[in-house]
């Protein structure tokens, strides 16, 4: 949500509609911040635990004049790999079990590209100040709506869908990125 469609929500709308965005807004932070805690951190891969993924990502590194990302490799078996990070120097690149059983290296080193492209384009940062905000709507909308608080239904209902157009909006900036 850019900053002067909330202004404008706060002067058109209704105190109340207001008030319950707000808290949408806050329960949606503080639900993240628990998930975030409770989910075992993902601990990095040394080059002997994973010398052609390392190898590969070194080479592309240097062709691209980046600095090289925490590697991590995550276990679960639905192919997918992702960026993760606000800087250059403070990235991490996730790559899932299954995408290293499924392909090949030379298919394995045009996703680690793709990837790399990510953060030669900033492109964290980037979808992190989009995509923010609205995550934040959407996960509190949706918590209010399902703790049936009945002066707060309409205010999650309207987190809940402003956070679903931001989701929507995030997806297709991240296609074109």
């Amino acid at each position: 949500m850019r900053p002067a469609s909330a202004a404008a929500l706060v002067a058109l709308a209704p105190l109340k509609l207001v008030g319950a965005f707000g808290v949408a807004a806050a329960i949606g932070i503080a639900g993240t911040v628990a998930e975030r805690r409770n989910r075992p951190p993902a601990a990095p891969v040394s080059p002997a635990q994973a010398p052609e993924l390392h190898a590969i990502v070194d080479r592309l590194c240097v062709l691209a004049d980046v600095p090289k990302p925490e590697i991590v490799i995550e276990p679960e078996q639905q192919p997918n790999s992702w960026l993760v990070g606000l800087s250059r120097d403070r990235a991490r690149l996730h790559v899932t079990r299954g995408l290293l059983d499924l392909l090949t290296p030379a298919e394995l080193e045009a996703v680690v590209g793709h990837e790399l492209s990510h953060l030669v384009n900033r492109d964290a940062t980037v979808m992190t100040a989009v995509g923010g905000p609205g995550a934040v709507l959407l996960a509190g909308g949706k918590r209010m709506l399902s703790g049936g608080w009945w002066f707060a239904l309409m205010g999650g209902a309207v987190a809940a869908a402003v956070g679903r157009v931001s989701l929507l909006g995030t997806q297709v900036l991240s296609r074109d990125r």
